[in-house]
């Protein structure tokens, strides 16, 4: 067997006694697109994909899942049980038959493929840069290009395109203005109509009328019965950006990004009336109607669905968001109350940790950043205009009961007994007597500590306070009077501080973690510098741990019950990791801007690690101290593509590395009893692989999980074709919790391609699962052409 050396720059988590597994997440993206079939509304989202939510009862919304992907999401058309969606890159035809989109075939396009229009059996795409395409869909297995058209010289960015009865092609361009085009084989096209002007969406009112979208210029209407000489009927300019439109008999309902929806009559298309606008609380990118209701997709304020019984009295009915900008955290009574930067204060249902759903939201005046709770009563900082507080109902909603006027920009709160201390950047600290908690009463002021980024109660009852720049105070409460302590200089910034016991931890937002232990009259007798380079944003303890959210660097966990703390693990982030907590075993991180909340259960595990040094050529001794069963057993098959994934490794143990060719056998060691597992690879059918199902049935009863913290997938890419790997974890339902992609170039080198570096640890009662879709790459002018994937499963 070749010898292979393999470096990589990674945190070893073997010897660490807690782990971490995430089990779901909540939020996905910004919403610029919307579709809908029946009662279910489809949110597109540019960066995430879609996400599929049940409006059966409109108002209480349901999201059911994602269907999301590598690619930049466009628009989504719907057309009985089929969804056409379009990416940069090509377009996804989905069976959704069953709600959630079930991939059918994809069409690999060099286009920025945006906005659809389907006749019969064919469907136009607006290709962005490459102009207008045109696909025969009747067999959506296999899809086929008709033709194209671009004119190279006027054409720089297709968005819309629609189709009159006649078959005349109106082609929509960004900067261009509108093509008129026909043709009879879709080979060769003739321009019967021409008109410049920046636009953006067209609609058919009838078939010699048109609706043009001219994005600040607002709407115009024209007559198209001479597409060489469209005759211009009639406007509404009054609007700030219109992205959007639905025209419903003589209604038109228009998106209009910061004006949010507007309703016009257009009973006389020559003059348009407003006869309604609802602001909404972001921008209003897209809309669709399903009988009285039209739901608007609305960026980071997620989907609004209003009544339009009456359009001249169209109204909010209800709210979903699973996008924010969450900024602080609290659980109470199985409900996860989020500080939603963009939207305000939601509530959220926890029981099913795996799979949180909304329950309510209530806006605040400005922008919450930061909450708290005492009792069932929600107090949070609103930014630059004050303290709100809100009621949590029993069913989770939320009832606003008291608003409290203050400047300073807030961000922090916090509670003590039936105290609360708002912490203002500007304004000092301020400290209230909660009581009677709908009506705080304003005890004391500290303007004189000027920044204050954070407060927080100890247990003990001694307030810290972060200071920025001018360090971290310790303080009392004394007859409703806040008593400065001590006052602690920071080289850097202090954006967080905890005291706990006797040590005060301070997240240095310029330098990293520093420690101080502290005496009984809370002098320094040491500090220390962790993860030093770093930039922490904030800190929560839970238990004997200490956890430092570090932004895109990650989260640090420290156990802090030892002499000195000692870092026992470290979880990766997919973005922006900005305030953890924790309850139940269960951890919550707010990832900031992403928008996302991740969700984790914590793991503590003393079971020693194994010593698994190499014994032979594809031989793993494991010593028959590790306590559990451990096994490993790799399958890889390929479809009928000519695909040679010649070797895989698997990395599951602090010493333990598994390099294997095909053929080769691991000899497993688990408390003295072996097992032979062997590894086939490039078998040419799927029942070569299920063979292995009478290896498995002779292993031994309990629990059975790869003995590491650390998992490494490796593949060498042996092949002539480049590939994107997607690696996803089941647990024992089958359910996927976490995925990872890595693009996997090829070449001759027989070096190896990381596929996944991740922290994943699964104890399950059975079978232990991972599933890699491992997808080829051809060149198809400047874009990608997925063939059929390769699965490699390892049990």
């Amino acid at each position: 067997m070749r010898k292979f050396i393999i470096v990589a720059l990674l945190i070893s988590l073997n010897a660490f006694s807690i782990s971490y597994e995430k089990i779901g997440e909540w939020g996905f993206g910004r919403y610029n697109q919307i579709a809908m079939k029946g009662d279910i509304v489809y949110g597109i989202s540019k960066e995430s994909g879609v996400s599929i939510i049940d409006y059966s009862d409109v108002n209480h919304p349901v999201k059911l899942g994602e269907f999301s992907r590598i690619e930049e999401f466009n628009y989504m058309l719907i057309d009985g049980d089929i969804a056409y969606i379009s990416v940069n890159g090509g377009i996804y035809i989905t069976d959704i038959s069953n709600k959630i989109p079930e991939t059918i075939s994809i069409v690999r396009l060099d286009a920025d493929c945006n906005r659809m229009y389907k006749v019969d059996n064919k469907l136009y795409v607006a290709g962005g840069y490459a102009g207008l395409i045109v696909l025969d869909v009747s067999n959506p297995e296999n899809v086929s290009v008709l033709g194209s058209y671009l004119d190279s010289e006027e054409m720089t960015d297709v968005v819309d395109v629609a189709v009159n009865s006649n078959g005349d092609i109106y082609v929509i361009d960004r900067e261009k203005g509108l093509f008129i085009l026909k043709t009879s084989d879709f080979q060769t096209y003739e321009q019967i109509g021409r008109m410049s002007a920046q636009m953006f969406r067209i609609k058919f009112i009838s078939d010699t009328e048109i609706a043009l979208s001219y994005g600040q210029n607002g709407v115009k209407f024209y007559n198209v019965e001479n597409p060489d000489s469209l005759k211009y009927i009639g406007g509404y300019t009054q609007v700030n950006f219109v992205s959007d439109f639905i025209v419903d008999g003589d209604v038109m309902y228009c998106s209009d990004n910061y004006n949010g929806l507007l309703v016009l009559d257009i009973s006389s298309t020559g003059t348009p009336e407003l006869i309604k606008d609802v602001v909404t609380p972001t921008l209003c990118y897209a809309l669709v109607k399903k009988d009285n209701y039209i739901f608007t997709a609305n960026n980071t304020g997620g989907i609004m669905c209003f009544d339009v019984s009456s359009p001249a009295e169209a109204s909010e009915v209800s709210f979903f968001n699973d996008t924010s900008y969450p900024l602080d955290m609290a659980v109470y009574n199985n409900k996860l109350l989020l500080a939603d930067f963009y939207n305000g204060i939601k509530s959220l249902f926890a029981e099913d940790i795996t799979n949180l759903q909304f329950i309510d939201l209530k806006r605040g005046e400005d922008y919450p950043s930061a909450l708290t709770v005492k009792d069932n009563y929600v107090y949070y900082a609103d930014s630059s205009l004050g303290l709100g507080i809100l009621r949590i109902n029993e069913d989770g909603t939320l009832s606003e009961v008291n608003y409290l006027e203050l400047s300073g920009n807030f961000l922090s709160v916090d509670t003590y007994g039936n105290y609360l201390l708002c912490a203002g950047e500007y304004g000092g600290l301020y400290l209230f007597d909660i009581s009677d908690r709908e009506n705080p009463q304003l005890l004391d002021t500290k303007y004189e500590f000027q920044s204050v980024v954070k407060v927080r109660v100890a247990d003990n009852g001694i307030i810290v306070v972060s200071s920025g720049l001018n360090g971290v105070k310790l303080c009392t409460i004394n007859n409703g009077e806040i008593n400065e302590l001590k006052s602690f200089d920071v080289d850097g910034y202090a954006i967080d501080s905890l005291l706990v016991n006797s040590r005060l931890y301070v997240a240095d937002f310029y330098n990293g973690l520093r420690v101080f232990t502290l005496d009984e009259n809370f002098n320094v007798s040491d500090e220390s510098l962790y993860i030093e380079g770093e930039t922490p944003e904030s800190l929560f303890n839970y238990g004997n741990y200490l956890y430092v959210a570090c932004g895109s660097k990650g989260m640090y966990v420290f156990d802090i019950n030892t002499q000195n703390p000692e870092q026992v693990a470290f979880i990766e982030m997919h973005s922006n990791a900005k305030r953890v907590i924790a309850s139940d075993n269960i951890m919550y991180v707010a990832e900031g801007i992403s928008g996302k909340i991740d969700v984790y259960r914590i793991v503590e595990d003393s079971t020693k690690v194994f010593n698994a040094p190499f014994s032979g050529e594809g031989e793993i001794e494991i010593s028959n101290n590790c306590g559990k069963d451990t096994f490993v057993d790799v399958v890889v098959y390929r479809n009928l593509k000519p695909v040679q994934f010649e070797r895989v490794s698997v990395n599951a143990g602090k010493k333990m590395l598994v390099s294997l060719k095909k053929g080769d056998v691991v000899k497993c060691f688990s408390n003295g009893n072996s097992v032979d597992v062997k590894l086939i690879l490039n078998s040419d059918s799927e029942n070569s692989a299920l063979s292995l199902s009478d290896l498995r049935a002779n292993r031994m009863e309990g629990v059975i999980y790869p003995y590491s913290f650390y998992q490494q997938i490796s593949i060498e890419n042996t092949s002539t074709e480049s590939g994107y790997f997607t690696i996803s974890f089941f647990n024992a339902n089958g359910e996927i919790v976490s995925s990872s992609k890595v693009f996997v170039e090829a070449g001759d080198s027989r070096e190896f391609k990381f596929m996944l570096r991740g922290y994943y640890r699964f104890e399950v009662s059975g079978l232990y699962s991972f599933t890699a879709t491992i997808y080829q790459k051809e060149i198809f002018g400047s874009q990608l052409n997925y063939l059929e994937p390769v699965r490699a499963e390892m049990y």
